[in-house]
Order: structure tokens, then sequence, then C-alpha cells
């Protein structure tokens, strides 16, 4: 019960909303690593013991950006969703695999007071249009690999 009373609705006063997180991280760690990727080497058959072959990713090393490169990439996001005439409570879709573009996107739509709406990039075409039309989005915001599922 004494617990109870400790608990916080935010974690710390500064943390209002997600549109802070970034600029938090920043101040106080601007060159620690964040948003870590490896590169696709190349992709191999393995069999496994039923017979059944699988793909296998051979993986590169991880590479980092910093809490400044990707601050500078939120803000520059974020002067292109201005740029198309966005203002706050506009809806937009971001339909992309998991990646830190994705991520980046997020934060300036929070940051600009953007509605985010998304979608699975596993998702079949129907079901891809059909989320597309009940959100009413402004704008896709999608990969090259998707685009394929929007026509």
């Amino acid at each position: 019960l004494q617990l109870l009373h400790q608990l916080k609705s935010q974690p710390e006063d500064e943390l209002e909303t997600l549109a802070v997180i970034p600029d938090l991280c920043l101040q106080r760690h601007p060159n620690k690593q964040t948003l870590g990727v490896r590169q696709i080497l190349d992709v191999e058959d393995e069999t496994q013991p039923n017979g059944k072959v699988y793909k296998k990713f051979v993986l590169g090393e991880y590479e980092f950006t910093t809490y400044v490169e990707a601050c500078n990439r939120i803000s520059s996001i974020g002067r292109g969703l201005l740029s198309l005439g966005l203002k706050p409570g506009d809806k937009i879709l971001i339909y992309a695999e998991t990646r830190p573009e994705w991520l980046l996107t997020a934060f300036a739509a929070f940051r600009h007071g953007l509605t985010l709406v998304t979608l699975y990039s596993t998702l079949g075409e129907e079901a891809v249009k059909h989320g597309i039309n009940e959100s009413k989005v402004t704008i896709i915001i999608t990969s090259q690999e998707l685009t394929f599922k929007l026509d």
C-alpha cells in the first residue's frame, strides 16, 4: 500500500508527451548511440532437419546514429511534413516496415501535433485499402517496397 502512494502518472516531470523524448535524450546524451541497424550482406538457404528450407540473413555489424543525428533527422522530416501544408490534428499514415525511418517520422509527427495512423506492412492489399479509407488520412508515408499495395 505504501508503494501505491509513490506511483507517478509520468516517469519524469519533463515527459509530458512522446514528442519531448528525442529532445530530452539529446540534452542528456547528445553523442550516445541510438537506432542501431545492420546491413543484409547475403541471404543463404538453410535446410532444417525436416527438409524445409528457410532463408537465413547474413548480417553486418551494427551501425548506430547518435541522438544529435537522430534529432537532426526528426527536424528535417518535420520540416518536410510542414512543407506539405500539414497542420496540427491532420492524420498521416506510416505504412512501412519497422525501421529507423518509421520511428523518426513518428517523432516528427508527434512534435508537430499530427495524428499518427499506422498499418502493418504485412497486411494484404484489401486490408491496406480498407485502413486507408477508414482512417481518412491526409498523406501516406511508405517505403518503395510497399507501393505496389497502394495501386
